[in-house]
């Protein structure tokens, strides 16, 4: 009973301290989305968007595709937009 109750704890401090991060990554999405909706820009560098929020690339791209942006298909750096802003042609203009 006792091992029981001690998984029981154990599981659900684990949901709380995963709780932060999906704060953490609300506050990322949202400066996110402001940054790609910013009129001065229509496309961001994955670099600069990484760095605004403090994490991977590889994480930024997944947040990134979680508020519906998209990469540019053009050659040269890496580009991301919003896709209800730039399209979804995979063209950059």
């Amino acid at each position: 009973m006792i091992g029981a109750l001690t998984e029981l704890l154990r599981a659900l401090l684990g949901i709380g301290e995963r709780l932060p991060g999906v704060r953490r990554d609300r506050k990322r999405k949202r400066l996110l989305r402001d940054m790609l909706e910013d009129e001065a820009y229509k496309w961001r560098s994955i670099g600069t968007l990484a760095r605004s929020i403090g994490v991977s690339e590889d994480k930024t791209r997944e947040l990134l595709i979680s508020i519906g942006a998209r990469a540019s298909a053009a050659p040269g750096e890496e580009m991301w937009g919003l896709a209800e802003r730039v399209g979804t042609s995979g063209i950059r203009v």
